[in-house]
Order: structure tokens, then C-alpha cells, then sequence
């Protein structure tokens, strides 16, 4: 704009030597546009969204002034009832939603629906194999209750678990897909162990964790990990469990034939050799690649599990532990939260090298742990880092614990007085882990004695949400 009203009070004459400025701006812009991309580059490792342009892309992650909430566009077709508890999961590089069960007080749902991000637009799917889907369950304690797994270049949702409608939890596994196929499409199946693996199916259990582990390979298979919890006489577990569609026989569009089920199970990884976490449930779980030493990890900390001296009573707990994937070693990292900040249902993340731990509860008091044991203490409303890179170091058998390494708490620049204590939030992080999303979470403040804001799960009442 500036060149164009300069260009308007330029005599005749000097118009050549004029576009000879406006060569040089405009080079100038460009290499400038392109050291901005390159900081894009360096925060995000990624390509900056060409419809702002690198340099107005920055300023954004910097800032946070264009983060914000909007509404999905309306749908005027068929849309899910309202519901709770439901198993929401993304696919298609984020532009769909799946939505599965869940319950609206009295009633539990076996429906599937997806949704188109982009236009708002419901559609029920998987409707003719309502005969072979899982049956009507909800997923309040249950980590989410699935993940979507890569295998190739197909996608597929993997359901775990769950609330069923009689008020038991089971521990059925379900595959819906092809998501890279047209939503009408899609259909359940539901996943059955090979003949010759023998106890392939985990125990029935609450308040575990499911963590996704990324394929390493553009051709390979994402993993899921399946982690501690609690069975159904509410004893803490230890059992990691992992499922991957690695040697599944996925049935194929091109072949016409409908498919019973898949045949792949749940591999255990409970016969390691050296030491392991102590039996949790409450605790927090997340992936992390080792980039020195080439590696995959399981990380797990805090928890809610058996207290030093009597495994009657639920203590919270400070530790941090690392499952190699490549050795199937347990690695107990020397970091531990310092003396009165051991917690559960705190949300865990990692970002760049850094494991990230917000929020969380106390234990309850000894005295209340006994015929109260999981209901929750009070909330913690602050941020701690741990270097994993400092933490982790490499070694000949691939990653051995670093003598010293210790969580930081971290000061955020804005701290406000009002600001909630919040418990069970969710963490993650966008852009390459440039910035790092804490949503949602409960209010723990309750009265000693009030053991009716939770239910006979441990589970905080909704209206504390």
C-alpha cells in the first residue's frame, strides 16, 4: 500500500529507477517471509498454515491472541441425542469426530455417529452391524475409553472396556473401520485373541490409562498401552498391556466378504526382569521418543496406590517411571515430586524433551482413607517440568536412570489468585509442542465427610466439573 501511494506521485521519468526500488522491496518481503518461516520452523518443525503466512504465524504461537473457542456449524439432518460419557475420538487428520455410546442419566447408548468438522453435519454410522457392536456402555472412568490406531495406510478405532447398561465393566476390545473409507462404511468387529495366545484378554478394570504409541515408521503400526487400574473389587493393578493391528487380518474393501471378527489380542509385558512400579490406578501416562537413544518409552507417575506398610490404605504417590518398548525394561527416574505434592489425577503431557504435570489431587486424610479410599483430597493448581533428556541418558543397554534429575516447578507469568484447582484435566500439546493445552478438570473441595460428591467408583460428581 505504502509503494502504491509513493508510485501515484511519481514524475515520468523516474519510473524506471522506481521499479527498480520496488524489485529490491519486494526481494527484501520475501527473504523476510522466508527467516520467518524458518522460525516457524525452529519452533514447531513443521510448515507454518499458508493462510497466515510465517511471519503473522509466529506472532500468533507467541501471543495466543487468536486461540479461541467457536461453536460447530448447525446441522438441519439427524444428529446423537445429548449424552455423557461418551468415547469421542478424531480421525482423518483431525477434520472428523467419532462419538460412540455413552448415557443421559438413565439410559446407556450402543449408537455411532461422525461428524464432519468442517461443515457440522451428523451421520450415523456402522447401523447395519448393530447386531455385532458393543453393547450400550459409557465410559467415565475409563481412559477415554479407545484411541484410533494407524496400521499402513488405514486408520482404525480401537474400543476398550467400559460401563455396560447391567453396571459391570468388561474387558471386550472393538475395531471400527476402514476410516479411510466413507463414514457409511465404517463397520464393528470386534477383536478376538489368536488360538495359540493363551490369557491374551486383560482384566476388567477402571481408573487405568490408555496411551497411544506412535508408529516409527511411515509404513508401520501405531501401538496401544494399557496401564494399572483398578479390577473389580477396587485393587489396584500393575499389568501393562499392549495392543498394535501389526499382524491382524484386517478385512479389505476389495474382497466383498464381511468379516466375523479380527484375530489379534493384547500382548503382556508383565514378565520383566528388575525392579517395577508398585500396583496404581488414578495415575498419569504418556509416550516419549528418546532422541539420543533412538527409543520408545512409556511414561508413568503419581497415582493413587497401596501406602508403605499396609496395602488396606490408598496413599498418593511421588514417583516416575519409563517402560523401554525396545527392552521391556522398567527404568525408575531419580525425580520425585518434592514431600507433601504426591498426587493422582494429575494430567501429563511432553513437550520438547520435557514431561509437563498439572493439577492433580491429594490423598484424602489418613483418618477418612480408611472407609473413604477414593474419594479425593484436595486439588493442586500448579505446573511442574521434568528434563527428560537429563533424566534418561543413554547407555549400552540403550537408557539407564541419571543419578540426579528433579522436577521443576514451574512459574507461570500470569499467575492469577482466582485461578481453580483442578483435577482429572486433559494435557496436550499442538504444534510440535510449542504450546501445551490443559482443559477442563474437577473441583475437589468437599467437606471431610462429603462421600456423596462421589460415586461408588471414586468418580467426582458431575456438577463439579
Amino acid at each position: 500500500e505504502l509503494i502504491a501511494a509513493i508510485g501515484a506521485y511519481v514524475k515520468l521519468p523516474w519510473l524506471g529507477r522506481f521499479a527498480c526500488c520496488c524489485a529490491a522491496v519486494a526481494g527484501a518481503v520475501r527473504h523476510a517471509e522466508e527467516a520467518w518461516a524458518a522460525v516457524w520452523a525452529s519452533l514447531t518443525g513443521g510448515v507454518a498454515p499458508a493462510p497466515l503466512g510465517a511471519r503473522a504465524a509466529v506472532r500468533s504461537l507467541l501471543t495466543l491472541d487468536q486461540a479461541h473457542w467457536r461453536s460447530l456449524p448447525g446441522s438441519s439432518g439427524e444428529a446423537p441425542d445429548w449424552r455423557q460419557h461418551g468415547c469421542v475420538l478424531t480421525c482423518s487428520g483431525g477434520t472428523r469426530l467419532i462419538l460412540f455410546g455413552g448415557r443421559d442419566g438413565r439410559r446407556f447408548f450402543c449408537d455411532t455417529w461422525a461428524c464432519d468438522l468442517a461443515s457440522g453435519a451428523w451421520v450415523r454410522v456402522a447401523a447395519h452391524s448393530d447386531a455385532r457392536c458393543p453393547s450400550p456402555r459409557c465410559f467415565n472412568s475409563d481412559s477415554g475409553g479407545g484411541r484410533v490406531l494407524r496400521s499402513g495406510e488405514e486408520e482404525w478405532a480401537v474400543l476398550h472396556g467400559g460401563l455396560c447398561a447391567p453396571g459391570y465393566r468388561d474387558s471386550q476390545t472393538w475395531l471400527l473401520g476402514p476410516l479411510s473409507h466413507p463414514p457409511k462404511e465404517w463397520s464393528w468387529l470386534p477383536a478376538s485373541p489368536p488360538d495359540h495366545v493363551e490369557g491374551a484378554a486383560p482384566v476388567a478394570r477402571f481408573h487405568h490409562t490408555l496411551t497411544l504409541l506412535p508408529r516409527r515408521e511411515a509404513a508401520g503400526d501405531d501401538s496401544l498401552a494399557l496401564l494399572g487400574g483398578h479390577d473389580r473389587t477396587i485393587s489396584p493393578l500393575l499389568d501393562l498391556r499392549l495392543f498394535s493391528l501389526r499382524h491382524a487380518s484386517l478385512p479389505r474393501k476389495a474382497s466383498g466378504v464381511a468379516a466375523a471378527s479380527v484375530s489379534v489380542g493384547w500382548s503382556s509385558s508383565t514378565h520383566v526382569l528388575g525392579p517395577a512400579p508398585s500396583p496404581r490406578a488414578f495415575h498419569s501416562a504418556a509416550h516419549y521418543d528418546h532422541p539420543a537413544a533412538g527409543r520408545g518409552l512409556l511414561l508413568a507417575c503419581c497415582g493413587l496406590g497401596p501406602a508403605a506398610g499396609g496395602e488396606e490404605v490408598f496413599a498418593a504417590l511421588d514417583d516416575t517411571w519409563a517402560f523401554d518398548l525396545s527392552s521391556g525394561r522398567w527404568l525408575e527416574l531419580a525425580a520425585r515430586l518434592p514431600h507433601g505434592f504426591a498426587r493422582s489425577r494429575a494430567a501429563l503431557a511432553v513437550s520438547r524433551d520435557r514431561l509437563l504435570l498439572a493439577g492433580g489431587c491429594r490423598a484424602r486424610a489418613a483418618a477418612l482413607a480408611t472407609y473413604l479410599p477414593l474419594t479425593p483430597g484436595p486439588a493442586f493448581d500448579d505446573v511442574w517440568l521434568l528434563d527428560l533428556r537429563r533424566g534418561l541418558l543413554p547407555s549400552e543397554l540403550g537408557l539407564r536412570p541419571a543419578a540426579v534429575s528433579a522436577w521443576e516447578r514451574c512459574v507461570l507469568p500470569h499467575e492469577r489468585a482466582h485461578r481453580t484447582p483442578h483435577a482429572n484435566a486433559t494435557a496436550g500439546t499442538l504444534h510440535g509442542g510449542a504450546v501445551v493445552l490443559v482443559l477442563g478438570g474437577h473441583d475437589t473441595f468437599l467437606s471431610p465427610l462429603a462421600d456423596e460428591a462421589v460415586d461408588s467408583f471414586g468418580d467426582l460428581a458431575d456438577e463439579q466439573a
